[in-house]
């Protein structure tokens, strides 16, 4: 049998909506026997039977419990999921009882039925030898009341079962937007037109002053005096300067000289 992958969300009239069974609780197979409808889970336990308080147990040992039917449109996906899609037809536990108080039907939640989809006959009149309640299939859906375990003549009531689950709650990840420090926004400099203004440059013609006439200093003839050219003639003095010739003998006195420096004959005193 090919799995489905979708369930029936709800039936009004022919319209038939689907939604993934991934909003069902992660621990129960996915498989053709899960559905969700409105806000409900649901799974038809078709594979096996128990007693009415271990079916129960079972449900609530997979996190949930057995059927509520709280309105007409639940009865009738339930009815229509059974007969129509999983093909079967015949009676199974839903979670109403009176174990508790004889006559007063409650919910295994603990709350009174609001709605109920009982047979014409029902519940029966056999007091607390039935205390548990089943839909029919054969008998369009209809609910009966049963002996809830085996006991006397009342042998063999080990029934199918559904079991009712909340849905996954949907996790809307949450963001958290943090304080952004904005940064001071620059703004490029504001370029205003640029207005030139011509400049008119009035070149004065340049006038070079000529430069002032120097009249040359003339240099100072410095004569050297007569003495020193009279020494150094002296000394230079040759023979053909002042002829000398003498025969006196002056000895250490040394001769006389004449104005020009030359030698004279003559002894000095």
């Amino acid at each position: 049998m090919m799995l489905r992958f979708f369930v029936t969300l709800g039936v009004v009239g022919s319209v038939c909506l689907a939604v993934s069974v991934n909003v069902c609780p992660a621990n129960l197979p996915r498989n053709d026997h899960l559905r969700a409808f409105g806000n409900r889970c649901y799974q038809f336990v078709l594979d096996h039977t128990r007693e009415f308080d271990d079916a129960e147990n079972e449900c609530r040992h997979r996190g949930g419990h057995l059927v509520i039917i709280r309105d007409l449109a639940t009865q009738r996906f339930l009815y229509n999921t059974l007969k129509n899609d999983l093909h079967y037809n015949d009676i199974l536990w839903i979670g109403l009882t009176d174990q508790e108080s004889e006559g007063h039907w409650v919910w295994v939640d603990g709350t009174a039925p609001t709605f109920t989809y009982w047979a014409s006959d029902q519940p029966g009149d056999m007091g607390s030898l039935q205390d548990c309640g089943v839909m029919d299939v054969s008998e369009g859906g209809t609910w009966h009341d049963y002996r809830c375990s085996d006991a006397w003549i009342f042998s063999n009531q080990h029934k199918r079962f559904i079991c009712e689950f909340h849905l996954v709650p949907h996790t809307t990840p949450v963001i958290t937007l943090l304080p952004t420090t904005q940064q001071p926004t620059t703004l490029p400099p504001t370029t205003q037109p640029t207005t030139t203004q011509q400049t008119t440059t009035t070149t004065e013609p340049t006038t070079t002053p000529a430069p002032p006439t120097t009249t040359p200093t003339p240099i100072p003839t410095t004569t050297a005096p007569e003495q020193s050219t009279a020494a150094a003639t002296t000394t230079t003095s040759s023979e053909g300067d002042c002829p000398f010739d003498c025969d006196l003998d002056c000895g250490f006195n040394g001769y006389m000289v004449d104005d020009n420096y030359c030698l004279l004959c003559k002894c000095a005193a």
